[in-house]
């Protein structure tokens, strides 16, 4: 998970079923499956992981954006599968 000042920040918790109906509008981070049900709440939550200032749990990189760290995390992480399953195959 990215790290913000070498923590991890909580996803916003899912709203209550009680909130929904219908017309309800619904939004949801691709990046983190966070569902808003108010855009502005929405937007601001995208505009905080959009800030430079998310790090790489795995590599330590900082200086990224949440999408960026996420992926980062993902490719080191599926590095180090492969490396793994190479050594086993010896």
């Amino acid at each position: 998970m990215p790290l913000l000042k070498r923590k991890a920040i909580k996803p916003v918790p899912l709203p209550s079923i009680k909130e929904f109906d219908e017309e309800t509008p619904v939004y949801m981070m691709r990046f983190t499956d966070e569902i808003f049900t108010n855009y502005e709440d929405y937007i601001n939550r995208f505009f905080f992981y959009q800030q430079k200032n998310w790090q790489c749990e795995t590599t330590g990189r900082s200086g990224l954006t949440y999408e960026q760290a996420l992926e980062s995390e993902q490719k080191e992480k599926s590095m180090v599968a492969n490396k793994l399953q190479e050594g086993f195959s010896k």
